[in-house]
């Protein structure tokens, strides 16, 4: 079951230092201490972590399961994962956890078998359940199957594949090896290798990229936005949420510095396998004068930085246009996703139109001067994301050795600090990764966007 987890040490912890917790389980860093996760500081001289762990955990088996140690914040140490310190003597540790119903998965399954079970691989083992025939699909040889996977099943490192007769298995499961469909969702139809939230349409057409222009006057520029819609757009009736993506000229597939990050390759490969809710992409290309559109006003680095009116730009003028034109959905809000100085953009968005921007991905977090993000976050009464994902690698240029450089990563564990103390779950609402090695450009981005968009957009 899921599980949330808390923990808090009391005692002294030398300055410099911060405590981690370290487990099994992938939130607990999987057993590697540079990977697991530090403490904030709570209260009085104590320390604590609230993490949302997506298997079981026992509490009373905490001693066994849990390293406790501390870990240098000098930046050195803390991006060569170097100086992770045995816990002192006389710490205190209290933990609690409290299981959390796991929700089961409805699977429909179209196929031309006339017997299916469903195999299904969960922590604890395997169970073969049985499929119930639920009508014809969509060709006169096509069945459609039904099961529900209880959710005790569906926590963890869990997946399954279909079975016919024989022995015969489906094999389009090629999302994750040896461990079948992986889907992410309650609700999943599975049809030729493809999985959807809801019943898969007779019609189809591929995923495609459409590009416009929309003028700013305000920022003298006429921006080029290239819209990546999803798999059939058009033959549905529904309705899409948004996702904007800052630096667009190097987001499609082939397209800019270092290859580009292939944004559109692999959101179809994610909603392929029921990774990630089907979105439209509105990859916005860069302004001539980038720190002037991404930079906030009074920032050292931009002359005069206008972030406030870029934001207003993508939120007043091309959010309308993609609700008249493209059947956008904001009423959940939009997601915004950058690197850099694009992520600095993307949180500064969420913080100066929450109502607009609801969800952030800020890759390779960049210098602020001053850095008004964390001043404006510092306010118990600022509106916080609902979800915000935060990485830096270890490194800045590809040819540099690893202690020779960075790429902020203390900078982005002092934001995931300041949105863990403003009460934001770790795992639930805030993801923090530091890439070991990975430098600061589009081939890393590229590579890391994948966790990302799974941790802001999961299928419902």
């Amino acid at each position: 079951m899921p599980t949330l987890f808390d923990v808090k040490v009391q005692g002294h912890i030398p300055k410099g230092f911060a405590p981690f917790v370290c487990g099994n389980v992938p939130e607990l860093g999987s057993g590697q201490p540079r990977n697991a996760p530090t403490l904030i500081p709570v209260g009085s001289g104590g320390w604590g972590l609230r993490v949302q762990l997506s298997g079981d955990f026992d509490p009373t088996a905490a001693t066994h399961q849990l390293r406790i140690g501390i870990r240098s914040l000098s930046s050195e140490d803390f991006r060569l994962g170097a100086r992770m310190l045995p816990a002192p003597q006389g710490l205190r540790l209290d933990v609690r956890a409290e299981a959390r119903a796991a929700r089961p998965v409805a699977l429909h399954y179209y196929t031309s078998w006339r017997r299916v079970h469903v195999r299904v691989r969960h922590p604890g083992g395997e169970a073969v359940l049985p499929m119930t025939k639920d009508g014809s699909g969509l060709t006169p040889d096509e069945l459609r199957w039904v099961a529900e996977i209880p959710g005790e099943l569906c926590a963890g490192d869990w997946g399954f594949v279909l079975e016919g007769p024989a022995g015969e298995r489906d094999g389009q499961a090629t999302a994750s090896p040896g461990g079948g469909y992986r889907p992410r969702g309650t609700t999943v139809h599975l049809r030729a290798g493809e999985i959807f939230s809801t019943p898969p349409p007779r019609q189809r057409r591929d995923p495609r990229v459409v590009s416009l222009t929309v003028p700013s006057p305000e920022l003298a520029h006429e921006f080029l936005v290239h819209l990546v819609l999803p798999r059939d757009f058009g033959v549905r009736s529904t309705t899409y949420g948004v996702v904007f993506l800052n630096d667009g000229q190097n987001q499609i597939s082939g397209r800019g510095q270092y290859g580009g990050w292939h944004i559109d390759a692999t959101v179809a490969s994610l909603t392929r396998y029921g990774r990630m809710r089907e979105s439209i992409l509105a990859a916005v290309e860069m302004h001539p004068n980038r720190n002037r559109a991404y930079l906030a006003p009074g920032d050292r680095n931009a002359d005069p930085g206008q972030a406030d009116v870029y934001t207003n730009f993508l939120a007043d003028r091309v959010l309308p246009l993609l609700k008249d034109h493209y059947r956008a959905d904001s009423s959940g809000g939009t997601t915004i996703i950058g690197a850099s100085n694009g992520a600095i953009h993307g949180l500064y968005a969420a913080l100066h139109r929450p109502e607009s921007f609801t969800r952030v991905g800020c890759l390779s977090y960049a210098l602020l001067q001053p850095e008004v993000n964390r001043a404006r976050l510092a306010h118990p009464d600022t509106p916080l994301p609902e979800r915000v994902y935060l990485d830096s690698g270890t490194r800045w240029a590809p040819e540099d050795r690893a202690q020779d450089s960075d790429d902020n990563s203390l900078v982005t564990h002092a934001l995931r600090d300041d949105l863990l103390t403003r009460g934001l779950v770790l795992e639930r609402d805030i993801r923090h990764v530091l890439a070991y090695g990975d430098p600061h450009n589009e081939t890393a981005w590229r590579r890391r966007v994948t966790g990302c968009l799974e941790f802001l957009l999961p299928p419902d």
